[in-house]
């Protein structure tokens, strides 16, 4: 007897009829979509710079293959002397802070003073005069927020700390349990 095949009926689908809400807002899209062209725009610009650079390599190295061996060794003289002048204007820079600082600190200056104008542009032999023209300003400024608002007239004191003693001195000696704590920690 031979096997006879099972056909198994096929069974279709049964069609699902409703309707298929969208899941984005048209103001989300619109969102979305200028997002992705501005990352596209960013990516392109990217991709254009690199090429741009990697051009720019490339055709350098042909000039260079180009060039006479004495040509040769000017351009590199030259790439040098640019990279020495470059370094040169750091140092010069890195040693122009450097006084100002050591000059804030001898004329007895804040060190926020060496972002001023006047000492950023001014020449290293001029850095002494200038200093001395802030020190000027900041003492002149210093001794108007020091006086008093009551017309020039000494702030008052307290009649029971005199001008010799100092607030904690006049602390222990109105509390004798913290004189005797503290007159072994002296």
């Amino acid at each position: 007897m031979a096997e006879e095949a099972v056909v198994q009926p096929v069974v279709q689908p049964t069609e699902v009829k409703s309707e298929v809400q969208p899941t984005v807002s048209i103001e989300e899209f619109n969102a979305i979509k200028a997002k992705l062209e501005e990352f596209e725009t960013n990516f392109q610009a990217k991709v254009n710079q690199a090429s741009k650079a990697e051009r720019e390599k490339v055709e350098k190295q042909l000039a260079k293959q180009k060039m006479t061996l004495e040509e040769q060794i000017k351009a590199e003289a030259q790439e040098q002397i640019e990279a020495l002048s470059g370094e040169l204007n750091t140092l010069k820079i890195e040693k122009k802070q450097f006084t100002i600082k050591q000059q804030l600190a001898e004329a007895q200056l804040p060190a926020f003073f060496q972002n001023d104008v006047r000492l950023v542009n001014a020449d290293i032999a001029d850095i002494p005069s200038v200093i001395k023209a802030l020190k000027k300003e900041y003492v002149e400024y210093a001794e108007q927020l020091g006086k008093p608002a009551v017309g020039g007239t000494a702030p008052k004191t307290s009649p029971t700390i005199s001008q010799n003693t100092s607030v904690v001195d006049s602390i222990v000696k109105a509390n004798p349990a913290l004189a005797k704590y503290l007159q072994g920690k002296r």
